[in-house]
């Protein structure tokens, strides 16, 4: 079925788009098709809700099942089983009923002892094993959601990539039209009805993330360029603007893939941002180095450090406020990234990695990339300010001596957190 284009909002992207899902499941293809063709035509009065369940059933059905249908993603977890679902639930209420439940006096779920700890009760084991069930069926059933998320949007399991975040956004705020009858706030007859730009909006992040997963690069590289130079703009005052959350969102439903990742933080200049990227997680958790089997050591790269480090000199204290937490990280880009902002940092924030960093001599899997003389000017800046305690801390984890590892057959001599020849030359300049 061809989509219908004289529609207003058909375009040459969604058009693009629909055929290349009719490529992967014709039947996904036109979920998407109904998707704009009811977003085109305007609800008659009255009917407007049940016009965004139909949006919200289509696009529920689209982003559930587009995963299976890819099958392209070692260890894609299997979509939650409704069935198996409802039947611990029944399992759940037949053992609650066998119990006969608590004495009515006992329900008050907020009545304490005089001591102040809740009231305990005695129920059967089976019953309580049957709650564990369900608590842990639940959990389970969280964690493989996010994981077929990052499946479909990174084309693999990473469950905190925060690119996957806008399409599970999208997902939930579509999902609450589905049984809106549901989901009316108490004290209200009715809900609100949605903006057709704040539906567009949540639309737009699930095209991008569709359209950089089926291989349409340059278009979400180009729409990325635009929220660039959009972020970049300085005002009549020349000061840079604070992004809202749905342009961080935007933007981050097109960094599915690392390249698109390296050319947003790349030329990313809005210090802004990072608040903004730090409350969606963008910063938590750098990949971690991992040994080969040859003996290689992999260490994934991070696009995020180079703009923090650029950030260093107008934002030295929320720079450091994101670099703290993950200064313990083995990634060599990550290390190498740190160093080079201590260069910069103002002694009072260097100082507060120092109790991380000073760990990192013992540690050799994540300092291939870290230049010693770096380590050297942040040592002499610490020196040479009111924390000259960390300064010593650090002189003395990268530039003491140390006896011969025990594992050594080569050389006796003593060694130290630098290699020799940049021992020699960087020790001059902290003395």
């Amino acid at each position: 079925m061809e989509p219908d284009k004289d529609i207003e909002l058909w375009n040459k992207e969604r058009e693009s788009l629909y055929e290349q899902l009719q490529d992967v499941d014709p039947q996904l293809a036109g979920l998407y098709r109904w998707t704009i063709n009811l977003l085109s035509v305007p609800a008659e009065p009255g009917e407007e809700m049940a016009r965004f369940a139909l949006i919200g059933h289509c696009l529920r059905e689209l982003m559930n099942s587009i995963q299976d249908a890819l099958n392209d993603v070692d260890g894609l977890p299997a979509n939650c089983d409704r069935e198996e679902e409802r039947e611990r639930q029944k399992l759940l209420v037949d053992e609650y009923e066998a119990f006969g439940g608590l004495p009515p006096e006992d329900m008050n779920a907020n009545k304490v002892e005089e001591i102040g700890q809740p009231k305990l009760v005695t129920i059967p084991q089976s019953l309580l094993y049957v709650v564990g069930e369900l608590v842990q069926s639940v959990s389970e059933g969280t964690t493989r959601e996010v994981q077929r998320d990052s499946a479909v949007v990174l084309g693999r399991i990473d469950a905190h990539d925060p690119a996957v975040k806008p399409w599970k956004a999208a997902r939930d705020y579509f999902m609450s039209f589905v049984h809106f009858k549901r989901k009316i706030p108490i004290g209200l007859r009715s809900r609100n009805l949605p903006s057709e730009r704040e539906i567009l909006s949540h639309l737009e992040n699930i095209e991008a993330s569709l359209r950089n997963r089926l291989g349409a690069f340059f278009d979400v590289y180009d729409e990325l360029q635009d929220f660039i130079n959009q972020a970049n703009v300085l005002n009549n005052e020349y000061k840079y603007k604070n992004p809202s959350e749905g342009q961080v969102r935007a933007a981050l439903a097109r960094l599915g893939n690392l390249s698109l990742r390296r050319a947003f933080y790349s030329k990313l200049n809005n210090p802004y941002w990072i608040a903004a990227l730090k409350k969606q997680g963008v910063f938590a958790n750098p990949p971690e180095s991992k040994i080969q089997t040859d003996g290689y050591v992999l260490s994934g790269l991070w696009p995020e450090i180079d703009y923090l480090v650029r950030m260093v000199s107008i934002a030295s204290k929320e720079v450091a406020d994101i670099l703290e937490p993950i200064a313990g990280s083995n990634n060599e880009w990550v290390r190498r990234g740190i160093v080079e902002a201590a260069t910069v940092l103002d002694p009072a924030d260097l100082a507060r990695l120092v109790h991380k960093m000073k760990k990192w001599p013992d540690d050799k899997i994540g300092n291939f990339r870290i230049d010693p003389r770096d380590i050297a000017r942040a040592i002499v800046r610490l020196l040479e300010s009111d924390h000259h305690d960390k300064g010593m801390q650090l002189a003395y984890a990268y530039f003491c001596p140390r006896p011969p590892t025990k594992t050594s057959k080569i050389s006796t001599e003593p060694s130290a957190g630098v290699e020799p020849y940049w021992y020699k030359e960087c020790l001059p300049s902290i003395l």
